[in-house]
């Protein structure tokens, strides 16, 4: 089956979306738990209290959760990116050593990119933290629209020729000729491999797995995409061989109709199924729940990308088929991997560092609170003052309409 097939029948299309919507409120279930786990211990790293008695005292939560988990990032990142690529590139036989020295060259040069390192010492924290990361190795064909110059083939009327005999004579003929014009061509943008680390908060697998391998499903979101964005993306056709556009927004637009740029948006996400955003409250130092609505003029989609062992589907906003692929790789599979920090045998997701002494910490932080609330509420009422400038330490007796007298630089004594 094609995305043009799905898209051309409404019953094909009606049921992929409806058996996508059942897949993820299934696995929206089954990690709700996990999830509201991590969210706590995003909290404890980021020491964000969730609530105070009284809005106007500071928070007072240490530190500490801090600087385990940045401890721990820096001995586990430091020696596998120093050795770029983490694993050694060998040749299985002599005549290949050449190729094996070029593809090890061509790794050396994306592991040393600022971005992966960046990209995979963030991962590396996520493990740390929640016991979890995610990573998905893939080739990236996105390709950008523009002009070059070059040679086309161009015809014109021959107009007159000469016949041979000398005499000039008209004719409409066409002749061809070479000319130098701009014309559309397709730069890359963005070709080769990558590894992409997605958020865990954006993982949905399949319920009940143990292992990425036994998954029949999993499911990955994101929250909010350029539609401009994902156009650019190409696919090379298995049948053809050529490049063709990933997506389709056909149907969409089409429902649509003509609107102003920005009009459309990511939907709204589910209830209960948006536990990165708390996370992301916690991170950026914001525990409420409120709502951070942007306004862009942008035209932006949510994406559920569906991968199965022989294929993947996209359904945009949760309403619409974007992307229809099967047979992506030779060898059939979901080409994910999970990273745990403390593997735990009956259960898909690990434990990270702080799991285990959660509760300490919490203990810890509130022993520190409440001395730090005495010490507030024991010194609010306080005066600090220079014993010097006091000349009579009964003004501090109340009594009504009293003053407290103190002693300028000059020494006179004013009220």
């Amino acid at each position: 089956m094609t995305l043009a097939e799905i898209l051309a029948s409404d019953e094909e299309h009606k049921k992929l979306v409806d058996q996508a919507s059942r897949r993820m409120k299934a696995s929206a279930d089954y990690v709700q738990p996990w999830f509201e786990e991590w969210v706590a211990l995003y909290k404890i790293y980021r020491a964000i209290a969730d609530a105070v008695d009284d809005s106007d005292e500071p928070n007072t939560m240490i530190a500490y959760a801090y600087g385990i988990v940045e401890d721990l990032v820096s001995a586990i990142v430091e020696p596998i990116l120093q050795m770029r690529p983490p694993c050694r590139v060998q040749a299985r036989r002599a005549q290949h050593e050449k190729a094996a020295e070029n593809f090890a060259n061509m790794a050396s040069a994306y592991f040393h990119s600022s971005l992966y390192q960046m990209e995979f010492t963030n991962s590396t924290r996520e493990q740390i933290i929640t016991g979890n990361a995610w990573e998905r190795d893939g080739w990236a064909n996105e390709y950008v629209t523009g002009k070059k110059w070059a040679k086309v083939q161009k015809q014109k009327p021959m107009g007159m020729f000469k016949t041979l005999m000398g005499k000039m004579m008209p004719s409409d003929s066409p002749v061809t000729y070479e000319a130098i014009e701009e014309v559309e061509h397709q730069y890359p943008a963005r070709v080769g491999y990558y590894t992409e680390f997605p958020w865990a908060f954006d993982i949905f697998p399949e319920p009940g797995a143990k292992r990425v391998c036994d998954m029949h499903w999993l499911i990955e979101r994101q929250k909010s995409v350029a539609i401009s964005d994902l156009q650019k993306k190409m696919v090379t056709d298995s049948a053809t061989g050529k490049q063709r556009p990933m997506f389709d927004f056909s149907k969409m637009l089409k429902d649509v109709g003509d609107h102003a740029p920005g009009s459309i948006q990511p939907a709204a996400i589910a209830e209960k199924t948006d536990y990165g955003q708390e996370a992301m409250d916690a991170m950026i130092g914001r525990a409420d729940d409120a709502q951070q609505s942007s306004q862009s003029d942008i035209d932006k989609v949510s994406l559920e990308w569906h991968w199965e062992k022989d294929k993947m589907f996209v359904v945009a906003n949760g309403a619409y088929i974007v992307c229809y692929e099967e047979n992506l790789y030779q060898y059939p599979r979901i080409p994910y991997r999970l990273k745990v920090y403390t593997p735990q045998k009956e259960f898909l997701f690990g434990l990270g560092a702080l799991a285990p002494i959660k509760n300490q910490i919490l203990e810890l932080n509130d022993i520190h609170e409440l001395s730090m609330r005495n010490w507030i509420r024991i010194i609010n009422k306080m005066v600090a003052y220079e014993e010097d400038s006091i000349p009579f330490i009964d003004d501090f007796k109340p009594r009504a309409g009293g003053k407290i007298r103190v002693r300028s630089r000059t020494g006179n004594v004013h009220d």
